[in-house]
């Protein structure tokens, strides 16, 4: 492990939160995550109140799939700096990737508030709605997603599932007839 801030002769030059900073985040660059984690923690537990610190640590811990735990850095980072949009879509991220719908849809609605020709956020809010059996809802974000993207077919195959499960046959199948006719079938 590279844990130079623990040597008693080399940790002395770490106290500036400065040089701790530039650090980790050289750390995390290099994908040293467990080391820049250890950096960005010492910095938040000597109340370092930097909304930046906060989003990069909840980042490394929604690398390691740690979601629970990277929504409380976020949240923080929240707090510190309210709205941020990079802050609101990793949360909505953290919130899908853990199951939580409402939650995720919530933080993509206000991503969409600020962003409203984002057609990934479209796309993960329709997501949100279809998992949530809101299948009117999630075609009006798909349609959009599909009428304004120049390569359709992630929105084509959700109309079409959504389609299916509402009991829009005819809809469904014109989707996937698109869908067969245009490149190669994935699994949805």
């Amino acid at each position: 492990k590279f844990n130079l801030w623990e040597n008693p002769l080399l940790g002395k030059t770490l106290q500036d939160e400065g040089i701790t900073k530039e650090l980790a985040d050289y750390l995390m660059q290099k994908e040293y995550l467990d080391e820049a984690y250890s950096l960005y923690r010492k910095l938040m537990d000597a109340h370092c109140e930097v909304s930046e610190i906060y989003q990069k640590a909840g980042y490394i811990l929604q690398m390691q799939k740690r979601y629970t735990e990277a929504i409380r850095h976020y949240e923080h980072a929240d707090l510190l700096l309210p709205d941020n949009v990079w802050t609101n879509k990793h949360l909505a991220q953290c919130h899908k990737l853990n199951g939580n719908m409402a939650q995720a849809l919530e933080y993509y609605r206000k991503v969409e508030a600020v962003k409203p020709d984002n057609l990934n956020i479209a796309l993960q809010i329709g997501q949100c709605l279809a998992r949530m059996e809101a299948y009117t809802e999630a075609l009006a974000y798909f349609y959009k997603v599909e009428y304004l993207e120049k390569n359709p077919d992630n929105a084509r195959r959700a109309i079409a599932w959504c389609s299916f499960v509402s009991g829009k046959y005819e809809e469904a199948l014109k989707y996937y007839r698109l869908l067969l006719e245009g490149s190669s079938p994935k699994a949805n």
